[in-house]
């Protein structure tokens, strides 16, 4: 039994930045730009497990500088909260701290104090 686990989201150019923009709730209706940043989240279901994935890319295949510098900042921070991820741990709130701390040297990191 395969599924999709839920309605695929997809955003592009200003609203690729907007949470859950473009489902079947709201449907998108833009068109795709060259230049523009894409979103996608999607899901599948198999056998009663479901899984998320989102993926983020320019429509042309060439991110511009700041394209580039903040998928990289994001990436960072992704890594940063996988690598600190161990079994037998409780997860609970730690993620936070490595994501705010691989983002510190990135212009786009925002003050938390």
């Amino acid at each position: 039994m395969r599924h999709s686990s839920y309605t695929c989201i997809c955003g592009s150019g200003e609203n690729s930045a907007v949470l859950h923009y473009g489902h079947a709730g709201a449907p998108n209706d833009r068109t795709i730009q060259d230049g523009d940043m894409c979103l996608f989240d999607m899901g599948g279901e198999y056998y009663c497990f479901s899984s998320d994935i989102t993926c983020s890319f320019p429509a042309n295949g060439k991110f511009t500088a700041d394209q580039k510098a903040i998928y990289e900042a994001v990436l960072r921070s992704c890594r940063a909260v996988m690598s600190a991820m161990k079994p037998g741990e409780d997860a609970g709130g730690r993620e936070a701290g490595p994501a705010r701390h691989s983002l510190t040297p990135s212009p786009f990191a925002r003050s938390t104090s």
